[in-house]
C-alpha cells in the first residue's frame, strides 16, 4: 500500500457457450489464470509465479422422452513455482499438475421410475521438480447404476451399486543418482470397491419424513462392512411459521487412501480402516418473513 507500484500480478480470464439445437444440447467453456508478484517464501526476493488453465466440454442428445445421454470431457492443466521451504530459500522448484477426465451418463426413463448410469475415467500426473524430484501418475474409473423408483406421492426408493477402480505409481530420483526409479508400482498400488446400496424416503402428510439407507462396502483389500443410515424430521405448521423436530443415526467405514499405504517415506501398509457412529438432534422454528432459529446438538 505504500508504494505506486499498480503492475496486474492477477490476471483471469474465461469463456464459455452453451445452448440447444433441437435435441442436442452444448456446453464448451476455458479458464485461464496467471499469478505473479509473490514470493513462495515469507522472506523471498524473488516471485513465484502461479498459472494455470482448463477447458469442459459437455454434449447431450435427448433421443425420445424416455432416453438421453449425456457425455463430458475436461482438463485442468496447473504450474506453479515454489521455494525451499525447509531452509527458506529461494529457489527454482517447480510444481506441475495435469489432471484429465471424460464421462458418460445415459438415463432412461419407464413408469414410475428412471435408470441412470454415472461413468467416468480420470487421469491424474504430478511432476516436481526440486532438489527432491518426484512424479505421481493415478487414474481411476468410477460407475454409479441407480434406479428411482415412485411408488406414490409419499414413497420412493433408489436402488443402486457403485463400482470404484483406482491405482497410482510414483517415480523418484535415489541420492547420488540422475534417473528416475519407481517407488510405488500399480500393481501393487491398486484396490477396487464395489458397493450396492438401497434408499427409501417416506414423506408423510401430517409432516412426518423419513430418510433410511443403507450400504454394503466391499474393498478388496479390507473386505465387507455394512453402513447405514436413518433421517426422521417431523414438521408442523403454525399461524406464524413452523416448528420442525429432526434426528438422525448414521456409521461410515473409511478407508486409507493409496498415498496412505503405498508412499514410500510416509505410508504405511498396515493401516487400518475408520469407522464412526454419529448422532444428530435438533429443532427449528421460523418466523415467517422475520427470522429462523435452529439447535442442534450432534
Amino acid at each position: 500500500a505504500e508504494e505506486s507500484n499498480y503492475a496486474i500480478e492477477d490476471f483471469k480470464n474465461s469463456v464459455s457457450l452453451n445452448g440447444s439445437l433441437g435435441d442436442f444440447n452444448y456446453l464448451a467453456s476455458f479458464g485461464h489464470q496467471y499469478t505473479d508478484g509473490l514470493s513462495a517464501i515469507s522472506n523471498g526476493t524473488e516471485s513465484d509465479p502461479f498459472n494455470s488453465y482448463n477447458g469442459n466440454l459437455k454434449l447431450g442428445y435427448k433421443f425420445s422422452s424416455n432416453f438421453k445421454l449425456n457425455t463430458y470431457a475436461s482438463f485442468d492443466n496447473y504450474k506453479a513455482n515454489f521455494d525451499d521451504s525447509f531452509a527458506m530459500v529461494d529457489t527454482d522448484d517447480v510444481s506441475e499438475s495435469k489432471q484429465y477426465r471424460i464421462g458418460i451418463s445415459p438415463e432412461f426413463k419407464y413408469n414410475n421410475g428412471s435408470i441412470t448410469v454415472n461413468a467416468a475415467y480420470n487421469d491424474i500426473e504430478r511432476d516436481i521438480q526440486s532438489s527432491y524430484p518426484s512424479r505421481y501418475d493415478a487414474q481411476s474409473i468410477v460407475v454409479d447404476a441407480y434406479n428411482r423408483y415412485t411408488f406414490n406421492k409419499k414413497f420412493y426408493t433408489v436402488l443402486g451399486v457403485n463400482f470404484q477402480d483406482n491405482q497410482m505409481e510414483s517415480f523418484s530420483i535415489p541420492f547420488g543418482e540422475t534417473e528416475f526409479s519407481q517407488d510405488i508400482d500399480p500393481e501393487n498400488a491398486q484396490f477396487t470397491i464395489t458397493d450396492p446400496y438401497a434408499n427409501v424416503v417416506y414423506v408423510s402428510g401430517f409432516g412426518l419424513n423419513i430418510n433410511a439407507g443403507a450400504r454394503l462396502n466391499n474393498h478388496s483389500e479390507y473386505g465387507s462392512h455394512l453402513v447405514y443410515s436413518v433421517n426422521p424430521s417431523f414438521k408442523k405448521d403454525l399461524s406464524f411459521g413452523y416448528i420442525k423436530g429432526l434426528a438422525s443415526y448414521s456409521t461410515a467405514f473409511i478407508t486409507p487412501s493409496l498415498y496412505q499405504l503405498f508412499e514410500p517415506a510416509y505410508g504405511n501398509a498396515d493401516l487400518e480402516p475408520e469407522e464412526n457412529q454419529t448422532i444428530e438432534v435438533g429443532a427449528e422454528l421460523s418466523v415467517e418473513d422475520i427470522a429462523t432459529v435452529s439447535l442442534v446438538y450432534f
